[in-house]
């Protein structure tokens, strides 16, 4: 699956593979959330990371599977990128794609609402 954005159907994404084996997940602070060409969702992951800023059921991956995407919006963070203020990535046309989280405190991924992005 690759994801595209739902505007202007712009690949954001590499190529990914749903991960069903949810031990891959690492939730300590400043390491990937999920190994890198992989998905998951994240109500698949809700019980292991819960967050008041993953709205619905989005996709999450790692912060290397984004392609043609760029930093724009309010991105709070010492280190990183907090995610507590909504999108923060976007395509090259400039629509929302995601939200990147990365700092210091945080593990890191990308999560991406359905209304953002579209799977191909």
């Amino acid at each position: 699956m690759q994801l595209r954005c739902a505007q202007c159907n712009v690949p954001v994404t590499s190529e990914l593979r749903h991960l069903s084996d949810l031990s891959q997940i690492t939730l300590e602070d400043q390491k990937e959330l999920i190994p890198s060409g992989w998905y998951v969702t994240a109500e698949e992951i809700r019980h292991l990371y819960p967050s008041d800023t993953i709205v619905g059921d989005e996709f999450i991956l790692s912060l290397r599977d984004l392609v043609s995407a760029h930093p724009a919006g309010i991105r709070n963070g010492c280190c990183g990128a907090d995610g507590l203020d909504g999108p923060n990535l976007f395509c090259p046309e400039g629509h929302p794609i995601a939200t990147e989280v990365s700092d210091c405190w945080t593990a890191h991924f990308i999560h991406c609402q359905r209304d953002f992005v579209r799977p191909s």
